[in-house]
């Protein structure tokens, strides 16, 4: 039997461009909510959203550069583990992740291989950065802050720019998804639309999940657009979900 043909047969007639890298962007407000910075990213692999976090630091920086570190590194470590499974399954070849930061400080600080005076109480945070950006294996990019997409995952934003974020992200979804979508929702019965206060716990953090039922359109919107854009069939999405989510 040719398991990959019986694969292919099964899947969405989506190749897998294995060249693109896996791509990120990250964000962070400063001094937010108790004094605390809310660190946001989303991880995009051939033009399609894969996993996304908005999560409220556990320490007050001190400055927006040492936040967008802070909020850099957890972005950083999230793709990498990513792309390794990336790699196992043979889904890419690309070696480096591209990492988009709309802070100039924390980009500089990261390709400097510098130690700063005023960076050393996370200068391990930061090392970290920089040792990636030295042996290759990510590339910072320079994002202007109205395209930084992950800024609608650090803060509350005006109506306009928050649904510019939003169609950016699914901007290369196929329409008839969308469609069938929102369709399939709209033939629910009311009955079936309920959902108990006490079981609408949306997720954060990480993957979808396709058993979330409170996620509302947007949230299988986006599941289907990871799924159309790399090709994925629903079980080995599903399996991905399960190997990056398991402890």
């Amino acid at each position: 039997m040719n398991v990959p043909k019986v694969y292919e047969s099964g899947v969405h007639p989506l190749d897998v461009n294995k060249r693109n890298p896996t791509t990120v962007y990250v964000d962070s407000d400063f001094a937010g909510a108790d004094g605390r910075s809310t660190a946001g990213h989303v991880v995009f692999l051939n033009g399609g959203p894969v996993i996304w976090s908005s999560k409220l630091m556990k320490v007050a920086a001190t400055s927006s550069a040492e936040a967008e570190v802070i909020a850099a590194v957890e972005s950083v470590k999230t793709a990498s583990h990513f792309r390794s499974l990336l790699v196992e399954l043979g889904m890419t070849d690309s070696d480096f992740i591209d990492v988009h930061e709309d802070n100039r400080a924390c980009k500089m600080s990261a390709e400097s291989l510098k130690c700063h005076k005023r960076a050393r109480h996370y200068q391990s945070k930061l090392r970290y950065l920089q040792d990636c950006h030295q042996n290759g294996s990510i590339k910072f990019h320079q994002t202007p802050t109205d395209d930084m997409i992950a800024d609608i995952f650090t803060k509350a934003l005006p109506g306009p720019a928050h649904k510019r974020h939003m169609d950016t992200m699914v901007s290369d979804l196929p329409q008839s998804i969308v469609e069938m979508t929102l369709s399939s929702d709209s033939q629910e019965s009311p009955e079936d639309r309920k959902v108990e206060r006490e079981d609408c716990k949306p997720t954060f953090e990480g993957s979808p999940s396709p058993d979330d039922s409170c996620g509302g359109d947007q949230k299988r919107v986006l599941q289907y657009a990871c799924m159309a854009r790399v090709g994925l069939g629903r079980e080995f999405y599903d399996m991905m979900v399960e190997a990056m989510t398991s402890d």
